[in-house]
């Protein structure tokens, strides 16, 4: 399918089309019937003008004050977290350069009533001569059922984790400017010189693997040799990696809990507990017997 074609159909009051990943990582959120966007005034140190989405749902029709609740996270999960580095550089407007342009995205998680906001470039307009290779591997399912099958076995405990922001943390080295993001500009004749590999880029879930397996290696974890996304740590602890969610299993409690402390020296992580939802997947146990079902 030809890129060039499908850039010229595409207007900006689509919806983003973004990686596989991108729309996997939003299969649990709600469907809605239609989204408008109406125009909201935020103030957070000042008036920001910011387009909002307004849902015909009638329990949240007209409630764009709650969707305010996406300031604050991207604020903390950019400014306040030390974790991360600059996530772009304003600089002026390239000439001989494409700007790719991007856009808020907006959704809402019934588990927790939580509504999220993810800002993410329009990679549909990508060059194909920014990104060589987009392949990102993930541990396989079935090597998750075997572990779970096996350690549940010998009563090892496993502890569910995601990173926050994950791809924020994995730099790439192509060359992409991006327009500023919608509502936050600071100055209107500069674009971002993207620093780290943010979303809807075609190279983020790429350039996010090899950042945590790197990051993986040097808190001592080692990965498995035949299959992927599967490391070990010390014979007590073993972890697998599918994009931004991570099991911790443990020998006992003290060595998963430690599982997790390493990782958060490196990520911020958000501790669910017990695996009790994965990929679609429900796991729950009953008298220690471990049941899955997608029901």
């Amino acid at each position: 399918m030809s890129q060039e074609n499908d850039n010229e159909s595409v207007k900006d009051d689509e919806p983003v089309e973004g990686s596989e990943t991108d729309r996997a990582s939003n299969k649990d959120e709600t469907e809605r019937d239609d989204v408008s966007e109406s125009s909201c005034v935020m103030d957070c140190e000042g008036a920001i003008n910011v387009k909002l989405p307004k849902l015909t749902l009638s329990k949240f029709y007209g409630e764009t004050s709650q969707w305010i609740t996406f300031w604050n996270s991207y604020d903390s999960a950019i400014h306040q977290n030390p974790k991360l580095s600059k996530i772009w550089t304003l600089v002026d407007r390239p000439k001989n350069s494409k700007v790719l342009g991007c856009r808020w995205v907006f959704s809402f998680k019934p588990k927790g009533n939580k509504f999220k906001a993810r800002l993410v470039a329009k990679g549909y307009c990508q060059p194909t001569d920014t990104c060589d290779d987009v392949y990102s591997p993930v541990v396989n399912f079935s090597i998750i059922r075997f572990f779970f099958t096996l350690l549940g076995f010998y009563k090892w405990i496993n502890i569910q984790c995601d990173v926050t922001a994950a791809y924020l943390y994995a730099p790439i080295s192509s060359t992409i400017y991006m327009t500023q993001p919608p509502g936050f500009e600071v100055e209107g004749n500069k674009v971002c010189f993207l620093n780290k590999a943010i979303y809807g880029l075609k190279q983020s879930g790429r350039e996010w693997y090899f950042k945590i397996h790197k990051e993986l290696e040097v808190l001592g974890f080692v990965k498995f040799e035949y299959c992927n996304c599967v490391y070990v740590y010390d014979k007590c602890i073993i972890l697998l990696l599918y994009v931004d969610d991570i099991i911790i299993f443990g020998k006992n409690r003290e060595w998963a809990e430690k599982g997790v402390n390493l990782v958060k020296q490196k990520f911020d992580l958000r501790v669910l507990g017990e695996t009790r939802k994965l990929l679609g997947v429900n796991f729950s146990k009953v008298k220690d017997v471990l049941y899955m079902d997608q029901h």
